[in-house]
């Protein structure tokens, strides 16, 4: 219903009547799912407004601690917010995440890019 307005599109679906490309894109946006036909990806999906939060995330978090990570370690860092920042879980907070990352960096010691 809120993809289109009936349930139509669905009733069609399980009649095993293929929906045209316009209405299957509405379905998709309405479920919140991406729409994409193309080539295979490798290394699927990158949501680029959630990486941007991650990246900032622990670039803030890291600042406050005055210490710095090797570019692995970091990189690491960075993919571990960004799953925690993910859709269809209870999503912490930026906040949350950046004392999570202060703590750790405190415990492991980095400084001067320099790990354990």
């Amino acid at each position: 219903m809120h993809a289109i307005g009936t349930p139509e599109l669905i009733h069609d679906m399980r009649r095993g009547r293929v929906p045209s490309v316009e209405r299957f894109r509405t379905l998709c946006q309405a479920l919140e799912l991406e729409f994409y036909v193309g080539p295979p990806r490798e290394g699927g999906y990158v949501d680029s407004a959630r990486l941007s939060r991650a990246l900032e995330t622990t670039d803030r978090a890291l600042a406050s601690t005055g210490r710095r990570m090797s570019h692995t370690d970091k990189a690491q860092a960075v993919a571990a917010v960004y799953d925690l920042m993910g859709k269809g879980r209870a999503e912490a907070s930026a906040t949350q995440i950046a004392q999570l990352i202060e703590a750790v960096a405190k415990a492991r010691g980095y400084d001067q890019g320099i790990g354990p």
